[in-house]
């Protein structure tokens, strides 16, 4: 039986006559088949929304997000870090004195001559109020958004959220959310490719992208492929190093490579050293939570096959 992650939104909050958490046990109580409350409960929202996030199966799940009290139930995922340099190429450092008398009381004003309220494209001549049934879905699209979400709410309390409009483009629909209550920040020209290098035993000298604060000291490290690194998976999953396919014994003290790059987060979940993958487009460099580096998919390829053929790496 699969077991996931997941964020069960239940909207604003509302009066606090009762306890949210003991709500959200309740409600949580009333879908679980095979587990606990304790076991399944991973946390409870209750200071800016209404919600928790619990491990739930797919049919749980479904049983969640039918009930009247659910706004959405959505997979709990980790969001990446959009920039490292940003706030310096501003000229906002860190160490900027900060003079709250000016900081304080802002008004933001958005200037968009595209948006006029008094245009006759808004105007509402000729139309009755809207059916009482209607109880409006305009924000469908953001209810498993967190981001959206999380921005919502804070609109709610007189704070605006600014969000990096991502580096998933050009492509159209490529922005990181379109949720008309917060902004979305244009990429800057800074760059962001950052290289390092690395070194096999066999001392071929390949370049990588990587933002490390982390130090090996010059000491070598064993490599092994996600695939030779599960006892319960198949291989196809395995190599992408896919949730809870690697396995701690088999990794622990080494390097991992994942095919995807969106597992890595699964490699320092699971106990690894380090971990390398790979991007097509790999002008940009991340921060991940554990030592990792990116290759182009030719570098990667010759790497996976020479930890493949090779006994000691």
């Amino acid at each position: 039986m699969i077991v996931q992650e997941y964020i069960v939104y239940m909207g604003s909050l509302q009066d606090k006559l009762y306890s949210l958490t003991s709500h959200h046990v309740s409600t949580l109580e009333s879908v679980l088949e095979g587990s606990s409350v304790s076991n399944s409960l991973l946390r409870s929202y209750n200071r800016s929304f209404n919600g928790f996030v619990a491990k739930l199966t797919e049919r749980e799940r479904l049983k969640l997000a039918s009930m009247k009290v659910i706004v959405s139930v959505f997979p709990n995922r980790i969001l990446k870090t959009q920039t490292v340099k940003s706030w310096d190429f501003m000229g906002f450092p860190q160490t900027a004195n900060r003079n709250p008398f000016v900081e304080s009381d802002t008004i933001v004003v958005v200037i968009d001559s595209g948006i006029w309220p008094e245009s006759e494209s808004f105007s509402d001549k000729g139309f009755g109020p809207p059916p009482r049934k209607w109880k409006g879905n305009e924000s469908d699209p953001f209810e498993k958004d967190p981001v959206a979400i999380g921005a919502f709410h804070a609109m709610e309390k007189g704070i605006l959220t600014l969000q990096a409009g991502g580096n998933d483009g050009p492509s159209l629909g490529t922005i990181s959310s379109v949720a008309p209550w917060l902004m979305s920040v244009a990429a800057s020209n800074t760059d962001q490719r950052i290289i390092d290098e690395m070194v096999l035993r066999n001392g071929t000298s390949i370049t990588v992208l990587s933002i490390n604060a982390f130090s090996l000291n010059g000491t070598r490290f064993p490599l092994v492929h996600g695939k030779k690194a599960s006892r319960k998976c198949s291989d196809s999953k395995a190599r992408m190093c896919e949730y809870e396919c690697l396995d701690e014994g088999l990794i622990k003290g080494k390097i991992v490579l994942c095919d995807s790059p969106d597992e890595i987060e699964e490699a320092f979940a699971a106990g690894a050293l380090g971990c390398i993958t790979t991007m097509a487009y790999n002008d940009d460099t991340f921060v991940f939570p554990l030592l990792a580096s990116v290759l182009n998919p030719a570098d990667y390829a010759s790497l996976v096959s020479y930890v493949n053929s090779t006994k000691y790496v």
